[in-house]
């Protein structure tokens, strides 16, 4: 059941953050603060282990919450998956209308949800957004090889499909798999979806996700003008 809230933004940006991610943790909130769209809460779940927490600097729309696992008992996976879940659970809990799934080492531009948002409302359907992330293995993915869900090196760019709009079809692209990195999920899919723990997929809580999708025909576009820095490796060596 959702809680009142007047102030509520309409917007939750969710991020799960990992120690060893500090190393673009300054570059990566200045991304979300420059944001040209400001409705916004930034949730961000520490789930590093407990000696290895990480000072996040606060702000008016930031909220940091930690998730402590004891290092001889620390499970990556595990920390994973309870920070989507813990993230979810807020979204639902409160009236917000997108959740914006971000990871910490993917820095956005300034107009980059602005453009989610406005593709969203254009589509006029209940859909997910996706933005371009890029994968060092495979380039710029949005879906793999098959419909399988399997986890390779050979990732494609994307699958396209027609869309009905003449004038948006060319922007927008139809996909049956993607990634958590830059992810915008409306309020009314929550109740057909779900954020899962499963030993399938080596516990992938975003491979399950689009798995859910497809079953319950929820369509997932990437627009394609989104692209940014996903920071696995040194960006400047990246080719466009």
């Amino acid at each position: 059941m959702e809680k009142s809230n007047k102030n509520c933004a309409e917007l939750l940006i969710g991020t799960p953050f990992f120690y060893e991610k500090s190393y673009c943790l300054s570059e990566f909130l200045n991304s979300v603060d420059k944001s040209s769209y400001k409705n916004f809460l930034h949730l961000i779940v520490d789930n590093s282990p407990e000696t290895k927490e990480i000072s996040i600097p606060s702000s008016k729309w930031r909220k940091i919450i930690r998730l402590f696992q004891k290092d001889e008992h620390f499970n990556s996976r595990l920390a994973i998956y309870l920070s989507y879940s813990l993230i979810w659970q807020y979204f639902k809990a409160y009236p917000f209308k997108y959740l914006l799934f971000l990871e910490a080492d993917v820095i956005i531009e300034d107009w980059h949800i602005a453009e989610m948002i406005y593709y969203y409302k254009k589509l006029k359907e209940k859909a997910i957004i996706s933005a371009l992330v890029y994968r060092p293995i495979g380039g710029y993915y949005a879906v793999y090889k098959d419909q399988k869900f399997k986890y390779e090196d050979g990732v494609i760019k994307v699958i396209r499909e027609p869309y009905s709009d003449e004038k948006i079809k060319k922007e927008i692209l139809q996909i049956k798999a993607g990634v958590f990195g830059m992810l915008l999920i409306p309020k009314e899919v929550t109740e057909d979806l779900k954020i899962s723990w499963n030993d399938k997929y080596f516990n992938h809580p975003d491979v399950l996700f689009f798995e859910e999708c497809n079953k319950k025909n929820i369509p997932v576009y990437a627009v394609t003008s989104v692209k940014p820095k996903h920071l696995q490796k040194v960006w400047e060596k990246i080719d466009w």
